[in-house]
């Protein structure tokens, strides 16, 4: 569910930014893509530990 969040969040402030829209331009060119990518890259690589042996539920 956060990964489809996060491509959700990078295409719709990459459209925001490319717009023109000055909040989300600032954030596009201050690396919010990279931050973007690198957030989903770290939930992969931990998705595992994210999760308990209790039915999958992380709480």
């Amino acid at each position: 569910m956060l990964l489809v969040f996060l491509d959700h969040a990078l295409h719709s402030t990459r459209r925001r930014a490319e717009s023109g829209h000055p909040g989300f331009a600032k954030m596009w060119a201050d690396g919010y893509e990279r931050m973007n990518r690198r957030s989903k890259t770290w939930l992969i690589d931990h998705a595992r530990d994210l999760v308990d042996s209790d039915g999958g539920r992380p709480w």
